[in-house]
């Protein structure tokens, strides 16, 4: 069997073909002295041989196929991606750029190629991406970024970049994801707005709020808010010297209606605000209206709960005012009506006639609203039959006009009026 040509003195720049024809040359020479039992062995060694070759060959052009596929597959991901994918320069130059990052930028990918990032980088925030840059050189760690980037149509956004260096770091540039996280930002500073605006308020109110957590294991932990002091006269400082100085503020009569309302949260029931006494630091008695809302984690759990204390005194002194007001004019009421009542029956026993009408002397004019007895005996009328009727149901012919114009100028002006006119019965008898 030939053996393999493996002089180190061969020449580099001879060509492959040329060196196979030599190989091939050297071995019909030495084919041609073998003898036939030798020839048939090296026969069988190269079938075999070419057997082994188709093998490998079959085994490269499906690893070579399944590389195709996997580089498709990694092309696909990386360009089309739910984020920007680029690698940078160490001094910022862009050497690769995903489609989405493209998107991001509102620029062609390919254009994009060398072209300094720091571009796109607002002048507000170049100083940041400086040092950033300069904290990537620095180590091998993933570092993260907030920009504020401009796309070249002008439109300003913010970014946020998280870059590895490519290692070792002697490669000299850094693989970076690129995502646009304006709406983020936006919800974090209107975030902060309503946690600022929370705590002026919070800080304005002349409540007081508190906060009960519950830890396994150990007493509850009450943390009081800075209005505290104006509620009860003692400091946050002193409540959380002495956990047991809130309940020391409730008069004892009070104290099984604030347990109650705890003890009702605690056992998953709804626990509605309670009206309750505290003895303030100076010796004061107050009442405040006490509501706590429930705390609970994200498998249901109580944590504890949020109170809010407000100082109801003047609310209470203004309610007793107005009950005892009220009581009084409820005893007026009643004895005013109990005199109605003894001058109703009284005018019942006049031997005079009385009538009673609404103050209305506009067309249709008065109507009558009471009538005794003895106007129903003068008249022949019934007390139905004359009540929510007109007094001209009563005139007639010969009762003079001047004198209901009289009585009628003395009343619009709130007078009183003495005169004789002239009425008619039921039967037509004046």
């Amino acid at each position: 069997m030939a053996k393999k040509n493996t002089d180190p003195s061969r020449d580099p720049q001879e060509s492959l073909r040329a060196r196979a024809l030599k190989l091939l040359s050297s071995s019909r020479r030495e084919v041609a002295d073998m003898q036939s039992g030798d020839l048939q062995t090296l026969i069988h060694e190269l079938q075999v041989h070419q057997v082994e070759l188709q093998l490998q060959n079959e085994e490269l052009l499906a690893a070579q196929l399944e590389l195709a596929n996997s580089r498709d597959l990694y092309l696909d991901l990386f360009d089309y991606a739910p984020i920007g994918y680029l690698r940078f320069s160490s001094e910022g130059k862009i050497l690769e750029v995903n489609l989405t990052a493209a998107e991001l930028l509102k620029v062609d990918r390919q254009t994009l190629v060398g072209v300094d990032f720091s571009e796109f980088v607002s002048p507000e925030s170049q100083d940041s991406w400086y040092l950033y840059r300069q904290k990537l050189g620095a180590d091998d760690a993933n570092h993260l970024c907030e920009l504020k980037l401009r796309r070249l149509d002008g439109v300003e956004f913010m970014a946020r970049l998280e870059s590895a260096a490519c290692r070792p770091r002697s490669k000299g540039f850094f693989r970076t994801a690129l995502s646009d996280i304006s709406a983020v930002h936006e919800t974090r500073r209107r975030l902060e707005e309503s946690e600022s605006r929370f705590r002026r308020l919070t800080t304005a109110l002349t409540d007081t709020v508190y906060r009960v957590r519950f830890d396994k294991g150990s007493e509850p932990q009450t943390a009081h808010g800075v209005n505290c002091e104006a509620v009860t006269g003692f400091s946050p400082e002193e409540f959380e010297a002495n956990p047991q100085l809130w309940e020391e503020l409730v008069p004892p009569e009070d104290r099984s209606l604030v347990r109650q309302q705890a003890a009702r949260l605690k056992s998953g029931f709804a626990s509605p605000p309670i009206e309750h006494r505290i003895r303030r630091k100076d010796g004061q008695l107050r009442w405040v209206r006490n509501t706590i809302v429930a705390d609970r984690d994200s498998t249901g759990r109580l944590i504890g709960y949020d109170g809010l204390i407000r100082d109801i005194s003047e609310r209470k002194s203004a309610e007793e005012s107005l009950n005892a007001l009220n009581a009084t004019l409820e005893q007026r009421v009643a004895d005013q009506t109990q005199e109605i009542r003894l001058l109703a029956a009284a005018m019942e026993k006049l031997g005079e006639g009385v009538i009673i009408t609404r103050v209305n002397l506009d067309a249709p004019g008065p109507e009558i609203v009471f009538v005794n007895e003895a106007m129903c005996r003068m008249s022949g009328y019934s007390a139905a039959e004359l009540v929510g009727q007109s007094p001209r149901l009563l005139q007639g012919e010969r009762t003079d006009r001047a004198v209901l114009n009289r009585i009628r100028e003395q009343l619009s002006h709130e007078q009183p009026v003495h005169c004789e006119v002239v009425n008619y019965t039921k039967e037509g008898v004046a």
